[in-house]
């Protein structure tokens, strides 16, 4: 059933597969590097990195094999979904067990990885959602539509200058604001200014299920249960701080919005919230 595990990495096919796919696996298992350093788990003989990238490849190998599809590129979420269809294989939980967790972290890694890939563009529309108010210009990347509908399917990307953004509605970053009384979610004596648009003070919205991981999911994330009202310094540390704060301020958050995300038909664990955000354990 999973053969693919003892595949040479000498065998023509993960040769064929390796150069087929071969600026992508580096870039990949450099991504996988940066993480493995970054959590402090490496050192000078760390082989991590590799391992997860050989992992990958017969991941790769077993899925066209067993399911008669190909892959085209490792880069999107289409991909992620289709590889994760290898754990829904029965006997894949003690498998993997068996093969002290690699393949699943694999695939953890490789969705931080994709999430990550998407992450600089989508963050330039979270720049200028917040930096709008009800009397902006028009923006091909920001809608004023009231969505008051329940499991709104995604909007396609749109693009600009050759390159694609998935939109955000305005009005739900406004309800989720109004919803956290105007303060900072995550320390409420936490203090800002006035915003001179609104007259308010100023918080930031910011997507806890990030808009890069968007194309998971066949619903939109953008929906003020989604959002969260943050100070501008804990916006900040939540994209840049140490990975055991980032988790601190992940968890807590989840746990208020786990139910909402079941209600809107978005799955998502804590775990897979945590390798959004570049976090492996």
């Amino acid at each position: 059933m999973f053969e693919f595990h003892n595949i040479s990495t000498k065998s023509n096919e993960y040769i064929d597969t390796k150069e087929k796919y071969k600026q992508e696996l580096e870039k990949f298992k450099d991504y996988a590097q940066y993480l493995t350093d970054k959590a402090g788990k490496a050192n000078k003989s760390s082989q991590k990195a590799s391992s997860y990238m050989r992992s990958l490849v017969r991941l790769i190998i077993g899925y066209e094999v067993k399911f008669k599809d190909s892959i085209s590129t490792l880069n999107n979420f289409d991909t992620y979904k289709k590889l994760m269809k290898i754990t829904e294989i029965e006997g894949f939980k003690e498998f993997n067990g068996n093969t002290n967790h690699f393949y699943s972290a694999t695939l953890g890694c490789l969705l931080s990885y994709i999430t990550y890939l998407n992450s600089e563009n989508e963050e330039k529309v979270d720049i200028e959602l917040n930096s709008q108010n009800q009397y902006s210009g028009k923006s091909k990347l920001i809608s004023f539509e009231d969505t008051d509908l329940k499991n709104v399917k995604r909007k396609e990307k749109r693009s600009i200058q050759n390159t694609y953004f998935y939109p955000r509605n305005y009005h739900e970053s406004v309800k989720a604001k109004k919803k956290s009384g105007w303060v900072c979610e995550f320390d409420n004596s936490h203090k800002t200014f006035i915003n001179e648009s609104d007259k308010m003070p100023h918080v930031e919205a910011h997507h806890l299920i990030p808009m890069a991981a968007q194309g998971l999911y066949e619903n939109s994330i953008d929906f003020s249960g989604n959002i969260i009202s943050l100070c501008p310094t804990c916006h900040r540390r939540i994209h840049h701080s140490i990975d055991e704060d980032k988790k601190q301020m992940l968890k807590y958050f989840y746990e208020k919005r786990r139910n909402i995300y079941k209600s809107m038909d978005v799955n998502i664990s804590l775990q897979e919230l945590y390798k959004m955000y570049g976090i492996l354990k």
